[in-house]
């Protein structure tokens, strides 16, 4: 059974998009990489909401943009070429997960580093090294709590051999621990690593091993982890490839993923599941399908988790409904971890990310006309918002002014994040006709 949200309507809450002074504009979110999560803008605010909100995304060459914001007032932009990840913290402090290159030569291996910088970025600080160089496959994965706490995990090369699952955690305040190996076999090479951190220092780091998704608890606090739990799929469904996990207070955690083949080119059958870990447990609970179907290419836009105020796990991910038809959709699960029916936040289009907000949450996507690979021609950015113990509301109308008028460009997915108002900002890309020109644009609620 699927729940349909109420049609559309343009809302006066938001405010008009302002594009932001910068020379590298948030990357095209095409419909062929694993880690969709990276293509998107990420928002983050701190302890206090009146301090700068920061905002990055991934720019040319592998660099980072970095933007700290008043609202939809830039205060500074900076380009960093070694950071991966960066996130607001306490009052005015931002945290950068460095991986640069040191040796291309040698499975191109990487030295690992943080920096703490200033919320205005008038600094970023200087590095300081995690461990030794590695080689590492994709990006690093980051998450970092309010009071700084943080965990970084990544998949480490080993030549020869399956891949390692390595972490590092730094408590609030404090420095990131040595590098610690938490698998070393059947560790599925193919699927990225998925971490999480609550207000309380409970880390959460997902991967996938033997074709279960496995997982770690971690205090940061005190380096105490728990045993590797795993947990298989649904049954018919494949091992986990796209995995994030969702946190919010102390209490469930909700681990999400979507498996296709990723050695069958542009097609392929496409799995969504979740598995919750309840409180008090670091054992999740049997998996569950969210969804599945046929795609023409890979889903664009990625899957996104959250656990809102009151408790609740929320999935969110963009649902394959026939060829070139994709739907942004939605599911709730109760306290007690049983998952409501879908909810349809659009006919067609991209899911961009979810956010918690106040006791509930929020979710922002792009409206799309069918298309091939997955989407088609822009035809807006839209957010819809779940108060506190109800479903998503109607769709708000954030901007469907577009610079292009083609498939693949234009308005892109956004990134959501708390505005210093106590509302939303909304941070996405236009680009232009064949990635010429366009703008990196933010509009606050």
């Amino acid at each position: 059974m699927l729940v349909v949200a109420a049609p559309a309507q343009a809302a006066p809450p938001w405010t008009p998009p302002v594009a932001l002074p910068v020379s590298q504009l948030p990357p095209r979110v095409e419909a062929n990489e694993l880690d969709q999560a990276g293509l998107l803008p990420h928002l983050s605010a701190g302890k206090f909401l009146a301090a700068p909100q920061l905002v990055w995304w991934r720019g040319g060459e592998d660099s980072r943009t970095l933007v700290a914001l008043n609202g939809t007032q830039t205060l500074r932009a900076r380009t960093s070429r070694s950071a991966v990840a960066a996130s607001r913290y306490a009052v005015a402090r931002v945290l950068t997960l460095d991986a640069r290159i040191v040796d291309r030569r040698n499975l191109e291996r990487k030295q690992l580093g943080y920096r703490i910088g200033d919320a205005r970025l008038e600094r970023l600080g200087s590095v300081r090294e995690i461990g030794g160089p590695r080689s590492i496959r994709w990006a690093p994965q980051l998450a970092v709590n309010e009071d700084g706490a943080a965990i970084a995990a990544w998949h480490h090369i080993v030549r020869g051999r399956s891949d390692e699952i390595q972490v590092a955690w730094r408590p609030a305040g404090g420095r990131f621990s040595t590098i610690r190996t938490v698998a070393t076999t059947g560790v599925d090479d193919e699927s990225i690593v998925g971490v999480g951190i609550d207000t309380g220092g409970r880390a959460v780091v997902a991967y996938s091993r033997n074709g279960r998704l496995a997982v770690r608890a971690i205090r940061v606090k005190t380096g105490w982890m728990s045993a590797e739990a795993s947990v298989a799929p649904p049954a018919g469904q494949r091992r986990p490839t796209e995995i994030v996990v969702g946190t919010g207070e102390p209490g469930n955690v909700v681990v999400a993923w979507r498996a296709y083949p990723v050695t069958e080119g542009p097609t392929g059958h496409v799995d969504a599941a979740a598995a919750i870990l309840p409180v008090g447990s670091n054992r999740p609970r049997a998996a569950v399908s969210l969804g599945e179907g046929d795609l023409i290419g890979y889903p664009r836009g990625p899957i996104a988790a959250t656990v809102d105020a009151t408790g609740r796990p929320v999935v969110a991910w963009t649902v394959p409904a026939r060829p070139g038809v994709s739907v942004p959709t939605v599911r709730v699960a109760s306290q007690s971890g049983v998952w409501g029916a879908p909810q349809v936040l659009d006919s067609s289009g991209s899911i961009g990310s979810l956010v918690r907000e106040g006791g509930g949450a929020a979710v922002g996507w792009l409206r799309e006309t069918p298309g091939g690979e997955g989407h088609g021609q822009p035809l807006g950015v839209f957010v819809a918002r779940m108060p506190e113990g109800e479903a998503f509301g109607a769709a708000e109308l954030v901007d469907d002014v577009s610079s292009s008028g083609t498939a693949f460009d234009g308005l892109q997915p956004p990134g959501l994040g708390p505005s210093v108002t106590g509302g939303l900002l909304a941070v996405y890309a236009d680009h232009g006709l064949n990635g010429v020109g366009g703008s990196a644009r933010v509009s606050t609620r």
